[in-house]
């Protein structure tokens, strides 16, 4: 995604927002919430994808880590 595609709060579907949030709640509910795995899959991916982003593009790396100091970041998007 370029920063000339990204899209504008308008774009995004009230209704797959909705569904989205709902599904957060769900998912808060489970003993999946512990798993970084199942809360990529469930949380980010589709986050992501509400966004616009293609998952399946390079510009997304669910894969990235990147150390700075204590902290660790695994994921990352990148308008490149």
């Amino acid at each position: 995604m370029r920063s000339q595609d990204v899209c504008l709060v308008t774009d995004i579907d009230i209704h797959k927002v909705n569904e989205f949030v709902r599904s957060i709640k769900e998912f808060a509910q489970t003993d999946m919430i512990s798993s970084e795995a199942n809360t990529k899959k469930k949380l980010v991916e589709p986050l992501l994808e509400l966004l616009g982003w293609d998952m399946r593009s390079s510009e997304v790396r669910l894969e990235y880590p990147v150390r700075i100091g204590t902290l660790s970041i695994k994921s990352a998007i990148s308008d490149a």
